[in-house]
């Protein structure tokens, strides 16, 4: 864009030293001509610059896409590891919660066992004592004493099988909750790879959009320097210094300076501007210019920004012009323009106001002065900005 602009800015100089020099001899002629030549070669050199930088770019931009498509599917295959993980953890917080139904049941049955067993114990010594104190142990009740012996070994041997079921149970949720502690390792590892990942598509993302930002504008660039070699023929086509000659120069000029100002609004909203929302060239008293909203000059060439990081800010297509100085401000900044007219930034943890009450209206102007009027266009307040404005066109006749 530089270089562009430079030549722009020599192309309209040796305009004007044609026309400063003109008249109608065949040496006044042949400089002119002379002129034109020069400034196609030169347009044409550009041009062949503009068309080996958008090969370049179109190189890299390819890279950046296949980068990207690598680092989606590297997301993906991320995005399927993380829900596989959360099915496997959610089956074994499952089969956990069922086995440690399973060991409170089983717990449960030990102890009804036991309860029957200390029944069963009672009985027998009660039975027992009967039998001792009337002398009379009938051959019949060798059996009874057989079947609670069998029910004895029985309740042991079940009891045995539970425990074991209940170790074992226990083993095995040992070991899933140790696979779910590594599933939740895997799982965190996982969230900051695609965190990485994640950054790393935002970063190629901007690199994409840069990158055909540049191509964009360098085919811009190759359509302005077309023109000015077919302005250059007009010129060229002409064999004196006649008025036709004179108006076709004029007006190479004064496309010239349109172009510029084309180019450092272009500049301006690629650099500043984008992801503001524009509240035209003024602002009313009684209105808000609240975080990222800004006032933008009527030839988009100056704008007047209210940051988010709380600075209010002029700039030009090239730098800041001017600025609140409470960039370092905490809170949530705004513009308020108050009934009494009087601009002041609030919100914030730093103040800033013009001082002076009284205005009608805030104006970012074409010049590059950010201006407040009273309602008789009196000037209350400017950030004394208008000499970084270009010269216009009109200026040079």
């Amino acid at each position: 864009m530089g270089y562009i602009e430079e030549f722009l800015s020599e192309s309209q100089q040796k305009y004007r030293d044609a026309v400063a020099m003109r008249g109608n001899d065949a040496e006044s002629v042949k400089r002119l001509k002379e002129m034109t030549q020069e400034i196609s070669r030169q347009a044409q050199k550009y041009i062949v610059l503009c068309e080996q930088q958008i090969e370049d770019n179109n190189n890299f931009q390819k890279k950046c896409l296949d980068k990207r498509a690598d680092l989606y599917e590297k997301c993906q295959n991320d995005k399927r590891l993380l829900s596989d993980l959360d099915a496997e953890r959610v089956k074994i917080a499952a089969g956990i919660s069922d086995m440690q139904i399973e060991i409170s049941k089983s717990k449960q049955e030990i102890s009804n066992l036991a309860k029957e067993q200390e029944k069963r114990k009672k009985d027998k010594e009660y039975w027992e004592k009967v039998w001792w104190a009337t002398c009379w142990i009938p051959f019949a009740n060798i059996g009874t004493g057989i079947k609670w012996s069998e029910e004895d070994n029985q309740y042991k041997v079940r009891v045995r099988q539970i425990q074991n079921n209940i170790s074992h149970m226990e083993q095995r949720i040992g070991e899933l909750n140790s696979r779910m502690q590594e599933i939740c390792r895997q799982q965190a590892k996982n969230k900051e790879s695609s965190g990485k990942l994640a950054n790393e598509i935002m970063a190629v993302n901007g690199e994409i959009s840069r990158i055909t930002e540049q191509i964009n504008q360098l085919r811009n660039e190759m359509v302005i320097l077309r023109m000015i070699e077919s302005a250059n023929r007009q010129i060229d086509a002409v064999a004196e210094f006649s008025n036709d000659s004179i108006r076709v120069i004029k007006e190479t000029i004064a496309y010239l300076n349109e172009v510029k100002n084309e180019m450092q609004s272009r500049l301006l909203t690629t650099k500043y501007v984008n992801g503001c929302t524009s509240r035209g060239d003024r602002l009313l008293a009684g209105e808000i210019l609240n975080h990222n909203e800004c006032l933008l000059s009527s030839n988009k060439r100056f704008a007047a920004i209210m940051q988010a990081d709380n600075n209010f800010v002029v700039y030009n297509s090239e730098r800041p012009l001017w600025s609140s100085g409470t960039w370092a401000a905490e809170g949530r900044g705004r513009i308020l323009f108050d009934t009494k007219g009087l601009i002041r930034l609030e919100g914030t943890s730093m103040r800033w106001d013009t001082k002076r009450e009284g205005a009608a209206v805030l104006i970012m102007q074409d010049d590059g002065n950010l201006v407040a009027y009273k309602e008789n266009h009196e000037p209350v307040w400017a950030s004394d900005t208008y000499t970084y404005a270009r010269e216009p066109v009109s200026a040079f006749w």
